[in-house]
């Protein structure tokens, strides 16, 4: 349940900040800018579930109205959690395949539409995509980590309990 409450929230916040992205140059929102902000929001409900699907999704969406606004893109903190999302829950190949598809994307969408200084923008975008596929990867790894800890410290206190059972019967045997 507090997963749940924890997604709509994370889903929340992401269109929010989308909306106040898409209206940045101006005034008020354009409705389908909007629009679009909740079909890009809307599939990180899921993201725990299917989690390259909602980064394909999101994805699309993100790059469709980027090319269509020319170059504005429209929700990108949808796309950093949807990285995020695939490096906590998927291999780390799936991870570094996603997170290279962004990246890609994001450099043909610069290279057509910023202008000369396009590697401004690159370095920034590139950065926030590597904190979220590191982000990802190490909470993954501390996951794996504490998981085998905990199967180790299970391990061990069957053995102890069986060794303590042996060396009971063998004392009752000797006596």
């Amino acid at each position: 349940m507090a997963r749940w409450v924890f997604d709509v929230l994370v889903t929340l916040v992401v269109m929010a900040s989308g909306v106040s992205s898409s209206g940045h140059h101006q005034a008020h929102p354009q409705p389908i800018a909007v629009i679009v902000v909740v079909l890009a929001g809307a599939p990180l409900l899921v993201r725990r579930r299917w989690p390259i699907p909602v980064f394909a999704v999101v994805g699309a969406l993100d790059a469709g109205a980027a090319f269509w606004g020319h170059g504005h893109p429209v929700n990108g903190l949808a796309l950093l959690v949807a990285v995020y999302t695939v490096a906590v829950l998927r291999p780390r190949r799936d991870a570094l395949v996603c997170a290279g598809l962004l990246e890609l994307i994001i450099v043909i969408g610069l290279l057509l539409f910023a202008g000369g200084d396009w590697w401004y923008d690159a370095i920034f975008a590139s950065g926030m995509v590597a904190a979220a596929l590191g982000l990802g990867l190490y909470l993954a790894t501390r996951r794996a980590y504490l998981a085998e800890l905990h199967d180790r410290a299970e391990r061990l206190e069957r053995e102890r309990d069986q060794q303590g059972a042996l060396a009971a019967a063998a004392e009752l045997a000797g006596i």
